[in-house]
């Protein structure tokens, strides 16, 4: 979701189609969960990870579950096929496994990103859009996803976004969330995050995380 210099200050959850330098490394933790106890099932942890390749490839994994029984894990390979003036289009494909309303199985995940670097306020920003379809083979099931974020360097440690998703799966309606959130440089390449994840289909959750380069 950065060009390189706006990754060098703010780490986002995932480079989008701007490739890691090669041997760097990011990772992201995170733990979402509402705040009734009584819907801590619910509770989302996730891990995701890439590192950066020769020839402006980038590998990495992307994971999570629920205690609702709900899980995907997928290793995946992403690489840039155009670059305009300020924008990027990049394409991945991951294979792994995920869980949709008809079971559990094995699934291929393409996934077209792209993004900018913008300016607001005399301030650096940027914004993405990545759209995936997660294909299990198993149950003949698509999980379409699409995620819009556009972000702003607040200070040289603080930087805000704020990022729009929208999935549907096969059989199963729309589902939306609003994520506000906001990351704050605790060392040299770690940021610490907060977030609200805002949807009508579910009680509000808060989103707790850390970012780490290496």
């Amino acid at each position: 979701m950065l060009v390189l210099v706006f990754l060098a200050l703010a780490p986002a959850a995932h480079s989008g189609p701007w490739p890691r330098p090669p041997g760097e490394q990011f990772m992201s933790v995170s733990l979402e969960a509402p705040h009734n106890a009584d819907s801590l099932a619910q509770a989302f942890a996730s891990v995701y990870y890439e590192r950066g390749l020769k020839r402006d490839w980038t590998m990495g994994f992307d994971t999570g579950a629920n205690g609702l029984g709900y899980s995907k894990a997928y290793i995946f390979l992403r690489r840039p096929v155009w670059q305009g003036r300020s924008a990027r289009v990049a394409l991945a494909l991951g294979v792994g496994q995920q869980s949709t309303a008809a079971g559990v199985g094995y699934a291929l995940r393409p996934e077209l990103s792209w993004g900018r670097n913008l300016t607001m306020l005399q301030r650096s920003g940027w914004l993405t859009i990545d759209t995936s379809a997660a294909y299990v083979i198993s149950t003949q099931t698509t999980v379409i996803k699409s995620e819009t974020t556009i972000g702003l360097s607040l200070t040289p440690k603080a930087i805000t976004f704020l990022q729009a998703t929208a999935e549907k799966e096969t059989g199963q309606p729309l589902r939306t969330m609003l994520t506000p959130s906001l990351a704050f440089q605790i060392r040299s390449n770690m940021h610490l995050v907060g977030a609200a994840v805002l949807s009508p289909d579910q009680r509000t959750k808060l989103k707790l995380g850390l970012w780490m380069t290496f």
